[in-house]
């Protein structure tokens, strides 16, 4: 949220450029000081999943307007004990100022939170990838027959399907594909290892997933 300026080697970011930073600015560079984004970066599937994830929490959190209101509302709170606090390392005029408008403290500029990020959330909504039609999923129908179940959804504009599944909480994910077959995906799998699931379906640009925080949420499977 602006308060560092140096994701790579060189000059700081000004804001602009904290604004208008590119969502895939270390595997682009192939930064080999930060292997572990670059590298999933580099995986078709999973640089498709970062960007429906990415489009969720603008979505859900910026684009909105849900943060400014999350963010009046925790300044309410705590108002009163910052205007205590005899520590603080800024005055109370730029703890005012710097909701929505840049502050200098020290000799750091110090971007504001609505200055950055509704440009930033217009930017990653307008980025050409987040422009194209992405797939749509249907809630999965699920049928349970013996020890497997046969998953079967509807989905539109994809190329490819997958169900990620795990046996429990905390267990591994794994991905099992779904096959085609007249607008619908299926797959049957061990009921034992589908507890918990979630769907993505995907095209030559971009990710979706049912549900739509998936990993985070999931669905649990039900046997009637």
């Amino acid at each position: 949220f602006g308060g560092f300026r140096y994701p790579i080697n060189g000059s700081p970011l000004t804001n602009e450029g904290m604004q208008d930073m590119s969502l895939f600015l270390h595997y682009k560079n192939d930064n080999q000081q930060r292997p572990l984004v670059t590298n999933i970066l580099k995986d078709n599937h999973y640089r498709k999943l970062y960007l429906a994830h990415i489009r969720t929490i603008v979505e859900e959190n910026f684009s909105n307007g849900w943060y400014r209101e999350r963010a009046t509302a925790i300044r309410q709170m705590i108002n009163e004990e910052v205007a205590k606090e005899p520590q603080r390392l800024y005055d109370m005029a730029a703890y005012e100022q710097n909701l929505s408008q840049s502050v200098k403290i020290d000799n750091s500029t110090i971007i504001g939170l609505t200055e950055l990020m509704d440009a930033r959330a217009q930017q990653i909504l307008a980025h050409p990838l987040m422009q194209k039609p992405a797939p749509t999923l249907d809630t999965p129908d699920v049928t349970v027959k013996g020890t497997d179940a046969t998953f079967t959804v509807s989905a539109t504009e994809a190329t490819d399907a997958y169900i990620y599944h795990r046996t429990s909480a905390f267990a591994p994910w794994q991905r099992t594909t779904l096959n085609a077959s007249d607008g619908q995906w299926t797959a049957t799998i061990p009921a034992a290892t589908a507890q918990h699931y979630f769907v993505v379906a995907e095209n030559k640009y971009i990710a979706s997933c049912l549900p739509r925080r998936a990993g985070r949420e999931y669905l649990e499977l039900v046997v009637k």
